[in-house]
């Protein structure tokens, strides 16, 4: 059992990480989740690191910045550094969904 732990350790935290194309996919440790952008209300660090959270509520936490009890103010800013660049990514296209739309007059 433990070196099946280990496996899928040595397997998948090398592969952490958020894509931000043309949807939002998060990678992490056991799933990987696949958003549309009107999905993502916001990119913020909860208690458990970064997180996504959902138009419709409800949270999907990000692995690939992980935040614990007690960390140190470098590694606090660098979970705030990763949110705000992601929430950057989300609303570049939030305003290019909106630029996008067929206009009518």
């Amino acid at each position: 059992m433990l070196a099946a732990v280990l496996v899928v350790l040595a397997v998948r935290v090398p592969r952490l990480r958020v894509e931000t194309g043309a949807d939002v996919v998060v990678v992490n440790l056991l799933r990987t989740h696949r958003l549309a952008w009107p999905d993502v209300e916001r990119f913020a660090v909860g208690r458990g690191g970064v997180e996504l959270r959902r138009a419709g509520g409800g949270r999907v936490p990000v692995h690939a910045f992980p935040g614990v009890a007690g960390l140190t103010r470098s590694a606090e800013l660098r979970l705030d550094l990763a949110a705000e660049g992601l929430e950057r990514a989300r609303r570049r296209h939030a305003d290019g969904a909106r630029t996008d739309a067929p206009r009518t007059s």
